[in-house]
């Protein structure tokens, strides 16, 4: 198999890139995390059991599980809806769980920097902007449960005001930015639309035209014409037969003096 195929069917959990570009999108971003994160958690969940961490390894495996599922049932599943809910969920407890737990020398919880733009982008500007909220409020409760025999991360003052003012700049940008790309979809939705519609217009003025081409048999005395099934019809019922054009009879000075002499014409 060809290699760009391969890696565009593991990174578009198995879709054509002609698919729908918004669900095109999101299953990228769910598998940009999950094929690294698959990758990474069962490294170091070995190395946490080999330096004898048994909890920080299992917490590793069952992240290395969980995403290993994730990502079969995106390939799977027609509604990307309940993936995204689930892997957004997935990635809020991990955040914290790794804001509470520290981590190497306390950077575990640079982590949730990721997390509003993946959760806006994911979920949409309100739900992803309230999920980012929901996160912080989190992590504000692990701050102040700082000494608990249970949070073992320790994280000065001023580390945790740098870290909430860097956290919410990320969030606010993320929100800006899927508003933006929310608008420009939507105007391109409607040009494309538009574009459509001259297209539609121009084929059928086209047609049109076609249709009045070449020679036409008319007949020498009645005037009539003879259409491709060899019946014969005037030529007002001729073209209104073939186009949007529509007729108002009158009678033109010349008749009116053949057919109705005693009729005054316009020149008396």
């Amino acid at each position: 198999m060809d290699i760009k195929k391969l890696l565009w069917n593991i990174a578009a959990g198995g879709r054509e890139r002609s698919g729908d570009i918004d669900e095109l999108r999101k299953v990228l971003i769910l598998n940009s995390l999950m094929v690294p994160g698959i990758f990474f958690t069962g490294i170091l969940g070995t190395v946490a059991f080999i330096q004898g961490n048994t909890f920080l390894g299992t917490i590793d495996f069952l992240l290395f599980a969980i995403q290993a599922v994730l990502f079969i049932y995106t390939r799977r599943a027609a509604d990307l809806g309940k993936p995204v809910r689930f892997a957004v969920f997935i990635l809020c407890l991990f955040f914290l769980l790794l804001t509470a737990q520290g981590g190497i020398q306390n950077t575990g919880i640079l982590w949730i920097l990721i997390f509003p733009g993946v959760a806006v982008f994911l979920m949409g500007t309100w739900k992803g902007f309230l999920s980012s909220l929901l996160l912080l409020s989190g992590v504000l409760g692990l701050f102040a449960l700082q000494g608990h025999p249970l949070v073992s991360g320790a994280y000065s003052l001023s580390f945790q005001v740098r870290i909430v003012a860097v956290y919410l700049v990320l969030t606010s940008l993320s929100v800006v930015i899927e508003v933006l790309r929310h608008t420009i979809h939507k105007r391109l939705k409607e040009s494309s639309s538009e574009k459509d519609l001259a297209i539609e217009k121009l084929n059928s003025s086209i047609k049109e035209i076609k249709t009045l081409q070449g020679i036409l048999p008319i007949c020498l005395h009645c005037k009539k014409i003879r259409d491709d099934e060899g019946y014969w019809q005037a030529v007002d019922q001729y073209i209104h037969n073939r186009t949007d054009a529509r007729f108002s009879h009158a009678l033109c000075p010349d008749c009116l003096k053949e057919h109705y002499p005693d009729y005054p014409s316009e020149e008396e």
